[in-house]
C-alpha cells in the first residue's frame, strides 16, 4: 500500500487490512497506525454512527458523528469519500475536509436512495 495517500475503509473493511477489531478509540488509533505503517499517508476509518478516526498529518484524531435520524445509509460512504476528495482538491485542511465530508454524509443518510441522497455543495459549506 506504499504510495497510497488517502484510504477510507469502514471499520469492518479496516479489519481485513489490519487484523484489528475496532471496539474503542484506542483500537481505532492502533488500526490507523498500522495502516500508516503499511505506507498510507492519510488513513481514515469511518465508524458509522460512532464517527470517524483519521490521521491529519500530525496526529490521530477522533470526531463524533453528527446526530441525525438516518433512514437509508446506501450513499453514506460514497458521499463521505467523494466530498473528502473534493475538499482536499479545493485546498481545505484535512480537518476541514473531514468536517465537511461528515456533514455531507450525515445529510445523505436522511434521504432515500443513492444518487438523489447526495447533497449539493451549497448544503454542506
Amino acid at each position: 500500500m506504499q504510495g497510497v495517500d488517502y484510504f477510507t475503509p469502514n471499520e469492518i473493511e479496516c479489519r481485513i487490512y489490519t487484523g484489528i477489531e475496532i471496539r474503542s478509540t484506542d483500537d481505532a488509533f492502533e488500526a490507523l497506525n498500522k495502516l500508516r505503517d503499511k505506507g498510507i499517508r492519510y488513513p481514515l476509518i469511518t465508524l458509522g454512527e460512532k464517527g470517524i478516526v483519521y490521521y491529519n498529518g500530525t496526529e490521530n484524531v477522533y470526531k463524533e458523528a453528527r446526530k441525525v435520524e438516518a433512514i437509508d445509509t446506501t450513499a453514506a460512504g460514497d458521499t463521505f469519500s467523494g466530498t473528502l476528495a473534493a475538499m482536499i482538491i479545493a485546498g481545505k485542511s484535512m480537518d476541514e475536509a473531514v468536517d465537511i465530508a461528515q456533514r455531507a454524509s450525515s445529510i445523505a443518510v436522511t434521504r432515500l436512495g443513492a444518487q438523489d441522497a447526495i447533497p449539493m455543495l451549497s448544503e454542506v459549506v
